[in-house]
């Protein structure tokens, strides 16, 4: 993968980092402020993107959002098909969340 493949997949990772909090911000009632729903967003993915389905409560509408963030960045970056495209999917969300988690500050503002 080249630099500016790799640049453009880090800011598809922040992409789907801001996509999850501003569903939040948008669909999860109850959360008074950006740190409030910063923290849930947090919370409910520590295990993974999964947790989110228990905090949108949306049968993995916003997961598959999410999903298809990734999907379409290596659809257009990359000629991965198949099993090696879901791989890398899967890779990109972890990834994502992973970010998220190591990146906080990043998203205080947002």
């Amino acid at each position: 993968m080249s630099k500016k493949t790799k640049k453009m997949e880090q800011a598809v990772l922040i992409d789907m980092d801001i996509t999850l909090i501003a569903s939040a911000e948008r669909h999860v009632q109850g959360l008074e402020g950006h740190n409030a729903v910063l923290n849930a967003v947090l919370d409910a993915t520590k295990n993974g993107l999964d947790g989110v389905d228990d905090l949108f409560h949306d049968g993995g509408m916003v997961r598959e959002d999410i999903r298809a963030i990734a999907t379409g960045f290596l659809r257009d970056a990359t000629d991965l098909e198949g099993t090696a495209l879901e791989d890398r999917v899967d890779e990109m969300v972890s990834g994502a969340v992973k970010y998220l988690h190591s990146h906080q500050g990043d998203f205080k503002n947002i």
